[in-house]
């Protein structure tokens, strides 16, 4: 705040006790003549500047409060924020600069639009946080504490809403939140009386209560809210059961390398990693299971050139050596063509061979680990999918198994979240192959909508014609009836017309019933048809879906 006073004529100050000027810069006396300075009794002194009395007043500064992680930070909660400039325009998704974003999907078409033919597409990530009513943009930051109880640390900053503010003057507090406890130096919520000294502050946040979506708000000592927290609802925790199965060779010392890698992944806390920090941040609580009968032992020499190569001791894709495609049963039994079954697809089957015969699925994720690396060429210390969406198996290599973060990403990739990226940097043939990737899913799912659309219309059609000719067997019946009925009279003069009428209705009715079987034959295999087409519609679009909820790529 300024002030300027302007005076035409002369200006007299009189004080009856003391008269004392304090600034926190210079204070600066021009005269056009001369300056007077007298002390009668004591003289002019100077020295070093002396602290204000402090004086409580309104000073009419206004600022607003902004959190980020520490940098000691290593997941143990979620957060999430938006960084903008004071023209609203995006700055940075936490700690991504916006500048670095490429691709935008765009659910109405579909299809991934590039940032460079549209720039303007870079403002709407903002739809996708609160805004908070402030003199300048402010976007609020969401918290995801899946613990009670759980303490963590956020860094609270300071800044005035206009540049040159002095906010060592303002006061800071936390509303009256009966689920969430903000602590400062000792003190909590609204006993906090925290004076702001342009330096970030921490704080600590607790969860004392579970509930809806709620916010932490800060409050300035006339109760102005300044800056906010959205802690997400954390009334339900969602539980993610997950098997762990090893894959080994068959060899003599095979249950020794089996109980090995059950040790280590005890040892490493895997799942204490996932729990605490990394999947947490979803509300995702894992549970392991972990029986060492779950294993896969293979016979190095029957999979050497179709799952794995022998001279190199790693795994591959199996390929056809012609170059054409391969088949193979996808988790559902349907096959599949590809230019190569995956190893993610030979581990599930003999997965499933060996302890799903009965048909009955895992609910969860089954988690494989390896004491055998991937084909080098494939740059994969760990592998899962994010399409279908009910995909459920991961897999950790050799080289990333004391790689904690391997096992979130690789479990998270199964529960549908994909990269942040489209492509590796420059990487021009990846980049093709996803957009591919996208195109093929569309235009197989349009063609498989006109496909079940023409098959339910065959179908209808069948239908119909069934119903119309078992109608013309009940009318012809009805007719043979009668004509039996008449036969029978002693008197009746023409038996032999009716017994002629009665061989053709029953000739006709003989051949509509052997065109019905026909037509039933098609009716049932329409039904499997469209069963089929349906069920690959709304996978596809659930696909699709996937691209959705993944729509932003650095």
């Amino acid at each position: 705040m300024s002030r300027t006073r302007i005076v035409k004529g002369t200006y007299t100050k009189i004080s009856q006790e003391g008269h004392s000027m304090y600034s926190n810069a210079n204070i600066i006396t021009d005269a056009g003549a001369a300056i007077t300075e007298t002390g009668v009794e004591n003289g002019v002194s100077y020295g070093d500047p002396k602290k204000p009395p402090f004086i409580e007043f309104d000073t009419g500064v206004e600022l607003y409060i902004e959190f980020e992680p520490l940098p000691a930070y290593n997941g143990e909660f979620g957060f999430d924020w938006l960084s903008t400039d004071s023209s609203d325009n995006v700055l940075k998704v936490q700690t991504d600069d916006i500048a670095n974003l490429e691709f935008v999907f765009d659910g109405s078409k579909q299809d991934y639009i590039s940032i460079s033919s549209n720039p303007d597409l870079k403002n709407g990530i903002k739809k996708d946080y609160n805004k908070f009513p402030l003199k300048i943009p402010y976007y609020i930051s969401w918290l995801s504490l899946m613990k009670l109880n759980q303490e963590i640390k956020l860094n609270m900053l300071c800044k005035p809403i206009k540049a040159g503010d002095d906010i060592s003057k303002a006061e800071i507090s936390f509303g009256k939140n009966e689920y969430y406890e903000v602590e400062i130096d000792g003190k909590k919520n609204e006993d906090i009386k925290y004076i702001p000294n342009g330096k970030p502050k921490e704080i600590t946040i607790k969860c004392i209560k579970a509930s809806k979506e709620v916010g932490i708000i800060a409050i300035d000592k006339d109760k102005k809210e300044i800056g906010k927290i959205a802690a997400i609802d954390n009334t339900k925790i969602y539980d993610l059961p997950v098997r762990l199965v090893c894959v080994v060779k068959d060899s003599p010392n095979k249950e020794a390398e089996i109980s090995q890698l059950i040790s280590d992944f005890k040892t490493d806390k895997i799942e204490e990693y996932l729990n605490q920090n990394s999947l947490n941040q979803a509300l995702i609580k894992t549970t392991i299971e972990i029986d060492s009968k779950y294993h896969i032992a293979f016979d190095e020499t029957a999979w050497n050139g179709t799952f794995y190569n022998k001279t190199g001791n790693y795994f591959i894709n199996r390929k056809d050596t012609s170059g054409a495609k391969v088949k193979y049963k996808d988790d559902d039994g349907e096959e599949s063509e590809s230019d190569y079954e995956h190893i993610l697809d030979k581990f599930l089957n003999d997965y499933k061979d060996l302890f799903e015969k009965d048909g009955k699925k895992f609910k969860g994720i089954l988690l494989f680990i390896s004491n055998i690396n991937k084909d080098p060429a494939d740059l994969e210390g760990g592998v899962s999918r994010t399409k279908p969406v009910n995909f459920r198996e991961a897999i950790i290599f050799a080289s990333n198994l004391k790689d904690k973060s391997s096992y979130a990403h690789e479990i998270a990739h199964a529960m549908g979240l994909d990269h942040y990226f489209l492509s590796d940097k420059d990487d021009a043939a990846e980049l093709a192959k996803n957009v591919k990737d996208l195109e093929d899913l569309k235009s197989k799912l349009a063609e498989n909508k006109r496909i079940t659309a023409e098959n339910k219309r065959i179908q209808k059609s069948n239908e119909e014609a069934l119903k119309q000719n078992k109608s013309n067997i009940r009318i012809r019946q009805t007719e043979i009836d009668k004509w039996t009925n008449e036969k029978k009279k002693p008197t009746y003069p023409y038996k032999k017309e009716a017994q002629d009428r009665i061989n053709q209705l029953e000739k006709e009715n003989s051949e509509t019933r052997k065109i019905n079987k026909d037509i039933q034959e098609k009716l049932d295999k329409g039904k499997k048809n469209i069963e089929k087409g349906e069920k690959y519609i709304k996978q596809a679009e659930n696909n699709l879906q996937v691209y959705s909820v993944n729509k932003y790529k650095f």
